[in-house]
């Protein structure tokens, strides 16, 4: 007798499972070349022509099955609904696009013509299909109904669901966007099943991934349809190498999507191809075979698998929400239930989850413990004592150094929020450090809570600890403690906007021994200092200085690294922010995590940059990509989160305005939340929003916006600050709208001033201003004073944006109308065919059809100037 080898079955299931996706005609070609037993093929090719995924496939057709329909054709009509394209075809039938013709507005359908449906199968599939059509959820295409034609012919009616496959959108992508999207799967299982049904055929080509990320599972209905049977037991439609034993075995239950969906899991985060799936499955089950394989995964994920996949249903997940829940606490970084719980593991998991905290109580009892040893050094000889306290504060002194590298470590762009149970842990640690012998201990530990104040938003808390520490390491002689302090203590005035104190700070680290101090952080700091008092061409110079200075420290080169992005930004050099924010993205992957808050950070800043480029849609995909990792690490209401939909309106600003109001009012409501109804970031949403009504001719309602905005910063902020400045901008735009060019003249002159202070270079937002003062000018007739302001600004923009950029018409449209009211029409007509020929490259897109009727009317402007009241554009 000739015994095969698990090698060999595992083959022959793994080509099995290919083949049964080829063509009819290909199959037999292709066994042949993979399959040199004589044998090993005929049993395959019987196997496929039954066209049954089921171990009991053979001999089970028979003539009670109708013949398979013919594809239909575009145009065709199946009871109601057009045919309008085929969408698919599989085992178990095709899949057709259609409309149905008495919808008032158009609605798409998918319509499902099984291959074959017999009596007894089309009675337990209308049966279950009452439970199946009551399934609302996000996650799920609807099953509407069953209907036939005329001719007989029964067809299923779902839901049409845009998206791409599921293995097909995550392929390579991040393990925490895989995460995130199978947490939503879950949630969407666990709701059918607990309406007590199952899917029973999960598979890529059954999951649809969306554009926001929102999976969405196909063919519950088809996934009933139960094959006809002399037996009374029924066997359903499954695909192999996702299949549970139990449902080869024709016993399926709810347990079997758990079976079905964890394989689905580990064919995408392994990037295993379909026909490898089954022997990747058996190695994550044999413990002697999956060491590769557990490395790959990580120990936590590596047992999520385990279980989910496991060949005994009763080993798996009781119910698909505990799946769905290990997978959130793995997110979470925190412990799962896969997993057996000790203490040391939980201890790692908080250590990955809250780094400071973690580092704060591990120095806490490094510390108690240092005070317990004095206790008991009493009772000792001195001269023993005396040793073994100096080896004791040596060690605490390098616990608190590993405290600092955890804390410095830890992402820096989280600022997480310090819960009860994490304060009354630094307050642990406080005490205990007040009851070292070891001065220098409790003047780090306090640098270390003041580092944390810091983190966490509370500056003014944190100076004072700063200005304590200062004062103890000068005390002590501790130089390098002192250093670490004076550049803290610059960091926080920095972010208080007390920039001569930060000044103060920095001459006194610089003054210290050059050993004593980490001179990148020096130099950082001193370029933060003047980035944030707008003197950028010196805080470039300076943070030139720190990166050429951090080769081998990559949480410095990466700060500075956005430091000087942010700089570019913010002069409109778009091409220059995006280099650096793209040189910065694997360095932050490698040391934070594609998943990190500060990899969100990053793509933020990458997707303004593309913005500026006009590189659509690379800035949506990276800021929604940073959408997904704030909502995922801080929370959908996160005031990152809402700074992400920000950015998202401001791209989406000329080509979707209705997408861009839904984004800022978002956003309006968590800066509500997370600040308080008087935030000036809530101002700053208001003049978007503004802006959205004067692009829509609501001059009335955009005033309304931007005096709000005034309204709640004018208290807070100085008269020159960069916020009130285009608020100020804004509002003298809507009293223009409203033909108020007199009283338009104030705000605008006042935003002039205030974008100048902040930022005397010329850029976009100057040339705005111009643009404005310009179109005021013309509109009271003072020729010369227009065209000056229209100049400056058509070339301040012409800096800012590449020759082919939507952004230059506005700038061409009033720079053309008032070289007409200085009476150069020629000038002003040569700039008209330049943007007429600059929108003609834009054809339909949004933006261009906005500026078209402008361009006509500056037009009529131009020609009309010699008229005795000319119309203004």
């Amino acid at each position: 007798m000739n015994l095969r080898t698990l090698t060999h079955v595992e083959m022959l299931f793994e080509i099995y499972a290919v083949a049964g996706e080829l063509p009819p005609e290909q199959r037999e070609s292709y066994l042949q070349a993979h399959l040199p037993e004589p044998r090993d093929r005929q049993l395959l090719l019987d196997l496929l022509q039954s066209e049954l995924h089921s171990s009991q496939a053979a001999g089970l057709l028979d003539q009670a099955w109708p013949a398979e329909p013919e594809a239909l054709q575009p145009g065709t009509t199946l009871g109601s609904f057009r045919i309008e394209g085929e969408l698919g075809c599989g085992g178990q039938g095709r899949v057709y696009l259609a409309t149905q013709a008495a919808e008032v507005v158009e609605r798409k359908f998918a319509l499902k013509l099984p291959h074959r449906l017999s009596g007894e199968s089309l009675t337990n599939l209308r049966h279950e299909a009452r439970a199946v059509s009551k399934l609302e959820h996000p996650g799920i295409a609807r099953f509407l109904y069953i209907d036939r034609t005329a001719a007989g012919q029964w067809f299923l009616v779902t839901e049409y669901v845009q998206g791409q496959r599921l293995d097909q959108a995550l392929h390579g992508a991040p393990a925490a966007r895989v995460l995130g999207v199978f947490v939503h799967l879950c949630d969407a299982l666990a709701h059918a099943h607990a309406q007590g049904v199952a899917h029973l055929d999960l598979k890529p080509s059954n999951v649809l991934l969306a554009a926001d990320d929102q999976p969405r599972i196909l063919d519950f209905g088809l996934g009933l349809i139960q094959l006809p049977q002399s037996s009374s037991k029924s066997v359903r439609g499954y695909t192999l190498p996702y299949a549970a034993p139990e449902q080869v075995r024709g016993d399926p239950s709810l347990l079997s999507d758990i079976h079905a969906l964890g394989t689905l899991l580990l064919q995408i985060i392994t990037a295993t191809p379909p026909e490898h799936l089954v022997a990747q499955r058996e190695r994550l089950r044999d413990p002697t075979l999956s060491t590769p394989l557990r490395a790959q995964l990580g120990p936590d994920l590596y047992a999520i698998l385990q279980r989910a996949c496991a060949a005994d249903a009763a080993a798996r997940y009781p119910s698909v929400a505990q799946f769905g829940a290990d997978l959130r606490a793995m997110q979470a970084r925190e412990p799962v239930s896969a997993r057996a719980w000790t203490w040391r593991y939980a201890l790692a998991c908080l250590l990955r989850r809250r780094p400071w905290a973690s580092a704060a109580v591990i120095a806490g009892v490094l510390l108690m413990g240092v005070a317990l040893l004095a206790l008991t050094l009493q009772r000792a000889s001195l001269q023993r004592a005396e040793a073994q306290a100096r080896t004791e504060a040596e060690r605490a002194r390098s616990g608190m150094r590993l405290l600092v590298s955890a804390m410095e470590s830890a992402d820096p762009e989280s600022a997480p929020q310090v819960t009860p149970a994490e304060q009354a842990l630094v307050e642990r640690l406080k005490r205990a450090a007040a009851r070292s012998p070891d001065a220098q201990i409790r003047a780090t530990v306090d640098l270390v809570v003041a580092r944390i104040a810091r983190s966490t938003g509370d500056q003014r808390a944190a100076l004072a600890l700063f200005d304590d520490v200062v004062v103890r390491a000068q005390q002590l002689g501790a130089t390098e403690l002192l250093g670490q302090a004076l550049i803290a203590k610059a960091e926080a005035h920095t972010e208080l906007a007390q920039y001569d104190e930060a000044a103060a700070a920095l001459a006194r680290a610089r003054a210290l021994p050059a050993q004593a101090v980490e001179q990148a952080a020096l130099l950082r700091a001193e370029g933060r200092r003047l980035l944030k008092a707008a003197q950028l061409d010196t805080a470039e110079l300076k943070l030139r200085e720190a990166l050429a200075a951090t080769n081998a420290d990559d949480r410095l080169r990466i700060g500075t690294i956005n430091d000087l992005g942010t700089i570019a930004l913010d002069r409109g050099h778009f091409a220059e922010a995006a280099r650096l924010f793209d040189q910065q993205q694997p360095l932050v992957d490698a040391v934070y995590g594609a998943d990190s808050v500060a990899a969100g950070v990053n793509a933020h800043n990458r997707a303004s940059a593309y913005r500026g480029l006009e590189q659509t849609d690379k800035a949506l995909a990276q800021i929604r990509d940073a959408q997904r990792i704030y909502a995922a690490r801080l929370g959908p209401h996160s005031a990152r989160h809402a700074d992400a939909l920000m950015v998202e309106a401001i791209v989406l600003f000329a080509d979707d305005p209705d997408r861009a109001a839904t984004c800022l009012q978002q956003a309006i409501a968590a800066y509500r939340e997370v600040y308080g109804a008087n935030s000036p970031k809530i101002a700053h949403s208001l003049y978007f929003l503004g802006n959205l009504y004067l692009e829509a001719g609501d001059a009335d309602a955009a005033l309304r916006e931007f005096a709000s905005g005034i309204a709640i910063v004018q208290p807070q902020l100085p008269a020159t600050h960069p916020l009130l400045a285009v608020l100020n901008l804004g509002l003298g735009s809507a009293l223009l709208g409203q033909d108020k060019a007199s009283a338009a003249l104030a705000p605008l002159q006042s935003a002039l001033q205030g974008m100048q202070a902040s930022n005397p270079e010329p850029g976009p937002a100057q040339s705005s201003v111009f643009n404005e003062l310009s179109r005021a000018y013309r509109l009271l007739g003072r020729a010369a004073d227009s065209e000056a302001a229209s100049a400056t600004a058509y070339e301040g923009v012409k800096q800012a944006f590449p020759p082919q950029s939507v952004e230059l018409v506005p700038y061409q449209l009033e720079r053309a109308a008032s070289l007409a009211l200085a009476g150069r029409a020629s000038e002003a007509d040569a700039l008209l065919a330049g943007a007429r020929a600059l929108l003609d490259t834009q054809g339909e897109r949004p933006a261009a059809q906005r500026l078209r009727p402008r361009l006509q009317r500056a037009e009529a402007y131009v020609r009309d100037r010699h008229t005795a009241d000319p119309a203004p554009p």
